[in-house]
């Protein structure tokens, strides 16, 4: 995971670029887990990895009651706090936006951990990925 993540890009910097033409692009998407749309969720479980498309279409198919105090507030998006296979789904919405990223352009280092993406090589193809 995240150790890789850095021994990988400790590999690519320490190579030489003395013309300052390398650049590094890191992203967080904020609150990644809890807001994306549970169609295109189901839509992708069901492409990619369609032997939990049973457990995804009952916990993600409606709305989920979740329990504050005495009320309750209803859940329609993003993947549940403690579902073991959350992170898994979250990694397959973002499938075709990585291969995106990966198809238009040249990195020397493009990964991913969660909802962190770091991008490193030539500065003008880095840009390309925003």
């Amino acid at each position: 995971g995240a150790e890789a993540i850095l021994h990988s890009a400790n590999r690519v910097l320490s190579q030489q670029y003395g013309d300052g033409s390398l650049g590094m692009l890191i992203v967080n998407f904020l609150n990644a887990l809890n807001v994306i749309d549970r169609s295109t969720l189901l839509c992708e479980v069901r492409v990619r990895c369609s032997c939990i498309s049973l457990w995804a279409e009952f916990l993600y198919g409606q709305a989920m009651r979740l329990y504050l105090g005495d009320g309750h507030i209803m859940s329609a998006t993003g993947v549940q706090q403690g579902d073991p296979l959350g992170p898994l789904i979250f990694a397959l919405v973002l499938h075709p936006l990585i291969h995106k990223i990966k198809d238009n352009c040249n990195h020397l280092l493009h990964v991913w951990y969660l909802d962190d993406e770091t991008i490193v090589g030539d500065s003008r193809e880095v840009a390309k990925a925003l």
